[in-house]
């Protein structure tokens, strides 16, 4: 999401508070909105040149800002809205049931299809051409009141964070064994290490 009058630029990283934000953003006059898109290949940013690369233009400079989630909390949600709402997570159109075969496919780099970005890490979302980082707020989800508030501020605009998209669920740590907790947080272990998860 981009406001080319105040300036700033929204990457929405799935499962991370992003459709209240929206939802909010898009109250702010002059605000466009897209759907997810990472840092590198957002449209808003910049156009695409003839040899498939990105040419920046002057959005680059605005106020870029994310919010993050803790990447397991963040799986889990995730596996969570699209088993009990929309049936995304299938294999051969057939639900798939365990979280435990779902974390293994996923460890194991199995799952290719439309929702893969759904899950990817989330540093993906949010390097730049050279894999840099640069953003100039990055909230937290699990600090999503204070870091909404302190958002607005720096954006210039006082607007609520309504509550939208949120999905209910045992706390994430029921959800893994040892063994998986390990296999995933090896797959997370950048976004683990970048955020100081």
């Amino acid at each position: 999401m981009v406001n080319d009058k105040t300036r700033f630029l929204f990457i929405h990283i799935p499962r991370t508070g992003g459709m209240s934000m929206r939802e909010a953003l898009l109250s702010i006059p002059n605000t466009k909105g897209t759907g997810h898109r990472s840092l590198f290949r957002n449209e808003l940013i910049g156009r695409r040149t003839g040899n498939g690369t990105r040419k920046l233009g002057r959005r680059i400079s605005y106020f870029k800002f994310a919010f993050v989630r803790h990447p397991l909390d963040r799986l889990v949600s995730c596996w969570n809205r699209h088993t009990q709402i929309n049936n995304m997570f299938n294999e051969n159109g057939k639900p798939i049931e365990s979280f435990d075969y779902f974390i293994d496919k996923l460890a194991s780099n199995e799952y290719t299809d439309k929702y893969r970005y759904t899950v990817v890490p989330m540093v993906n979302w949010l390097q730049d051409e050279n894999g840099k980082i640069d953003m100039e707020f990055i909230g937290r989800f699990e600090n999503i009141s204070n870091d909404w508030d302190s958002l607005a501020e720096q954006i210039g605009c006082e607007v609520p964070l309504p509550r939208k998209n949120n999905t209910r669920h045992k706390r994430w740590m029921k959800y893994f064994t040892p063994q998986s907790r390990r296999m995933i947080e090896d797959y997370y272990k950048e976004d683990m290490e970048t955020f100081d998860y």
